[in-house]
């Protein structure tokens, strides 16, 4: 239920740019006779190009690592082309890592963390790369714990996966590179995993070469000053909250010391336990650090939130051997661990079904005479609420940066506002086809030539 909530949940900026790519389509291609999102999505969002062009576009749009495009461009192929079908293989990917991790963990408890987590059920159901980069991660470790003389393939098999991961997403490098070497510390003298490391390093050669040469474009943001000693004692503490999305706002502090509890009781009582523990502690310390660290080198801010989970599921580890191993209180702390986690996945998934219904309410009755425009920071996805409050009834001009919050939603309803103006400013692919994306009806109509912050609310504006 919590996954088809998210398959259609309303469309998350970022998958307008997986449409675009599949389609072939350049940053700033703007086809000939295309007024409306009925016709955009024909000639735009529902085509399939050479896989050549989606290769070279998606170098110049969203400098990601293209494992994911391949596959998605073969899946387009199979499936059909459009957005639910390309989630689809999202939802494939994440039932095949809870599977994997389940194997690893071989603990009910901990593959219900990993399941439930609303941050991973999130990228089970999103037309992005975060998924498959997970789910490599997931058969990476499990091929690791497993290798030895009843599967010699293994490790090899984990240097092509832990290569897979990096090639589905570059932030996947350090967690590859932990289990990889610290699988090397712990048998120094193995010939086939010191062959296993050197495929690793091999493969993804390519890809870190690329990365490199687009660090400026390819880091997003959301540190600042992430040097400082506070900043790093605050993300260390706030880092569960981020990875599993609980209780954003002033209890996600209170939340973090519950999680940073765990976290000393498995150093303290469980330092002898399994590998995995001490491993998972390493990877999520490396993670952090250098998330914080390519913040401050690149002078902006990592989305923490979004990187962060891609080691989700050791801090699924952590928090389930923490729980588990715990003799007193055990059944409540698992109770309460359980509920935090199911019970944000549930009021998000409403949250993503109430927004649904809130858009289709805005935007799927008949054309109003209000004039919508993006401002210029609408990609910071930050607006005052009373923006949206302070107008007055009648005003058919509203400024407009986060059509996803639901405040704004609700009062669009009452105004029945139906048309969007980007400004040139905001000329481009998060300013056009993110928010085409974002308004899915044919009503929609959408002025590209002036700048609509002249526009006044008068008969002649609205004609222009």
């Amino acid at each position: 239920l919590l996954v088809a909530a998210g398959l259609f949940a309303p469309t998350f900026i970022d998958e307008g740019l997986t449409l675009v790519e599949i389609a072939g389509q350049e940053a700033n291609a703007f086809p000939s006779g295309v007024k409306s999102v009925a016709n955009l999505k024909e000639t735009r969002l529902e085509a399939t190009a050479p896989l050549q062009t989606v290769l070279r576009n998606l170098n110049r749009v969203d400098r990601h690592p293209p494992l994911y495009y391949i596959l998605l461009w073969i899946w387009t192929h199979v499936a059909g082309t459009g957005l639910y079908r390309a989630r689809l293989l999202s939802v494939a990917i994440f039932f095949a890592s809870v599977y994997v991790f389940g194997q690893w963990s071989r603990s009910l408890f901990t593959t219900m963390l990993f399941a439930f987590s609303p941050l991973l059920i999130l990228f089970g159901t999103l037309a992005r790369d975060y998924v498959l980069a997970v789910f490599f991660i997931v058969v990476t470790v499990y091929l690791l714990d497993s290798a030895g003389d009843k599967n010699p393939w293994s490790t090899t098999a984990a240097a092509s996966t832990g290569a897979a991961a990096v090639w589905s997403h570059y932030l996947a490098v350090f967690p590859i590179a932990v289990l990889v070497l610290w699988k090397l510390a712990e048998q120094p003298r193995s010939r086939k995993l010191r062959a296993a490391g050197a495929l690793f390093f091999a493969l993804i050669t390519p890809v870190l070469f690329t990365a490199s040469s687009q660090a400026a474009s390819a880091t997003p943001t959301i540190y600042k000053g992430a040097t400082t000693l506070y900043e790093i004692l605050r993300s260390f503490l706030r880092a569960p909250v981020n990875a599993f999305q609980l209780f954003p706002g002033p209890l996600d502090l209170a939340v973090s010391a519950l999680f940073l509890i765990l976290f000393v009781t498995v150093l303290v009582r469980f330092r002898n336990e399994p590998p995995r523990v001490l491993v998972s502690i390493v990877i999520l310390t490396v993670q952090l650090v250098a998330l914080m660290a390519l913040s401050a080198a690149s002078h902006q801010s990592l989305s923490t939130p979004r990187y962060l989970g891609l080691v989700a599921p050791f801090y699924c580890v952590l928090i389930g051997e923490a729980v588990t191993r715990a003799r007193k209180l055990k059944r409540i702390a698992a109770v309460t661990a359980i509920s935090l986690i199911a019970g944000s996945s549930v009021l998000e998934a409403a949250k993503l079904v109430y927004i649904r219904f809130l858009q289709k309410q805005a935007f799927g009755g008949d054309p109003a005479h209000i004039f919508v425009a993006a401002g210029s920071g609408m990609t910071k996805w930050a607006m005052p609420e009373t923006l949206v409050s302070d107008l007055p009834e009648q005003s058919n001009f509203l400024l407009l940066k986060s059509a996803q919050d639901v405040r704004t939603a609700r009062s669009l309803i009452e105004r029945q506002t139906t048309f969007f103006c980007p400004t040139p400013e905001d000329d481009h692919i998060d300013g056009y086809d993110g928010f085409q994306c974002l308004f899915p009806s044919h009503r929609v109509r959408l002025f590209r030539e002036f700048d609509c912050s002249s526009l006044t609310p008068d008969k002649s504006g609205e004609e222009r």
